[in-house]
């Protein structure tokens, strides 16, 4: 079969490889319809883990071709696979990540990035589950298109007013419990906005490249708290049972268009430099095909 697969330069091509024929015991094999890039494939392709190394897979095949039948959602027939080829690792995300706060003592949500895929998932699951929120987006263009999909309190990071837009509502909701998924220098001007007891989970690192300019006096005051949040380190994940029970959840929300995939460009498997190339500005997604 046709896969693609890292070099020892950390690029990528499109090889030949044996084609498995039968599943590893508790897995099942995967028919490829359409793969979404995402950020993170970029970056762990030409970054190594925490630990230094770098993840290895059958073949060098950067993705995968047999998956726990546990990690699999069932589409219902109307829905086309590609339009979810990049929303289930997000939904996961999203839905162990409230789960979490849930369970840390948090009431109500701040989501960065409010516009971008894990956002529009956020005000999925929390509007269903009755949890306050507030959707942090980066211009008045975000803040209408999210308000005419009836997602409310959406603030505007570009706004002079933002710091203290962010204090009274986050005050007035009980949003202690930060997804950041932006970092940088928004970082640094959340913190002093959070209601007394806030946690940041540190979901991701996509303006880590800007520092974030942080008080000691306000995370002491305040009681705030600065943590990583990695999936995979989720009891959501680690615990079968309820990554079974995750997994059934979404599976009857999952027509809320708000969850699918929103595709930019569509690209053959050979045309997968151009693909990883891919950047809107909408935050739409280079799809591949297998076609």
């Amino acid at each position: 079969m046709r896969a693609i697969c890292y070099t020892e330069d950390r690029s990528l091509e499109v090889r030949e490889v044996p084609a498995l024929t039968e599943p590893a015991p508790g897995h099942v094999l995967v028919n490829m319809d359409s793969a979404s890039i995402m950020n993170g494939d970029k970056f762990f392709l030409t970054h190594p883990l925490p630990n230094g190394t770098w993840a290895t897979a059958l073949h060098n095949i950067y993705g995968a071709a047999q998956v726990p039948y546990e990690t699999c959602l069932i589409l219902p027939e109307n829905l086309r696979a590609r339009d979810y080829s990049g929303s289930f690792a997000h939904l996961l995300t999203m839905h162990a990540f409230l789960e979490l706060a849930r369970s840390e003592g948090h009431r109500g949500v701040i989501v960065t990035a409010g516009s971008a895929a894990t956002g529009l998932i956020a005000a999925s699951f929390t509007r269903r589950q009755g949890i306050p929120a507030i959707f942090l987006v980066r211009s008045e263009a975000s803040r209408e298109r999210l308000e005419n999909l009836g997602i409310e309190h959406v603030l505007v990071t570009s706004d002079d007013s933002f710091e203290a837009q962010l204090l009274d509502l986050a005050a007035r909701l009980d949003a202690t419990a930060v997804f950041d998924s932006v970092g940088g220098e928004l970082l640094g001007r959340i913190l002093p906005s959070l209601p007394i007891g806030g946690t940041v989970y540190v979901a991701g690192i996509l303006n880590a490249s800007t520092p974030a300019v942080i008080s000691s006096l306000d995370i002491v005051e305040k009681n705030l708290t600065i943590k990583r949040y990695s999936l995979l380190e989720t009891e959501t994940v680690l615990d079968p049972e309820k990554l079974a029970a995750a997994t059934r959840e979404i599976e009857a929300l999952v027509d809320d268009p708000l969850l699918t995939t929103r595709i930019g460009k569509e690209f053959r498997l050979d045309q997968i430099d151009d693909a990883m190339a891919y950047h809107s500005s909408a935050g739409l997604r280079a799809v591949l095909v297998a076609r």
